[in-house]
């Protein structure tokens, strides 16, 4: 703390008080990570809402971790670090709903969850979907704060026991409906 005092006040000195404040500011970010079992960068619904929501986490200030399945385009996105799990199988792609491959993919996903939790400590840990519970796992090991998003659009998935199990565990919840969408 004295340590980085000292060289908000060199920086004052050498620079101007904006320098001090930036050079300062980078280090008070709060870190986020962010999870999610849709493959980024793809042209569909949630590949492109979790695009948005990274995006939009960065430009008011987290320093966020987004991990992802190994399939998509690479997206360059400023402030976001896009990690994504192995691909043991070669999938080259994954479909929309439930899958096999996508409850492989949410194990790797929560081993590489913790490894990157333990490593950087997360203020808050945004788990989307699927990985709701993944996010709940890490988020109760490791001490951060954890926001459930879920997307309700297919009727079955309103009532299922691992998403009122999430919801009940978290600290934030956000929740979308097709039937509230007005655009």
């Amino acid at each position: 703390m004295k340590m980085e005092s000292r060289q908000a006040r060199k920086m004052v000195q050498e620079k101007g008080t904006s320098a001090a404040i930036t050079g300062t500011q980078k280090h008070m970010r709060p870190r986020l990570l962010f999870m999610t079992s849709v493959p980024f960068f793809q042209w569909r619904g949630s590949s492109i809402s979790v695009g948005f929501d990274v995006q939009a986490l960065a430009e008011v200030g987290y320093e966020v971790d987004f991990l992802t399945l190994p399939i998509g385009e690479t997206k360059n996105i400023p402030g976001v670090a896009v990690h994504r799990v192995a691909n043991p199988f070669r999938v080259k792609n994954i479909p929309i709903g439930p899958s096999l491959h996508k409850l492989i993919f949410d194990v790797l996903i929560l081993f590489k969850a913790l490894g990157m939790a333990i490593r950087h400590p997360y203020s808050v840990i945004h788990a989307v979907e699927e990985v709701g519970a993944v996010g709940v796992l890490v988020g109760r090991l490791t001490g951060a704060r954890v926001v459930f998003e879920n997307i309700l659009i297919l009727p079955h998935t309103r009532t299922s026991r691992s998403r009122i199990l999430c919801c009940r565990f978290t600290d934030g919840l956000r929740q979308l409906s097709s039937a509230k969408l007005t655009w």
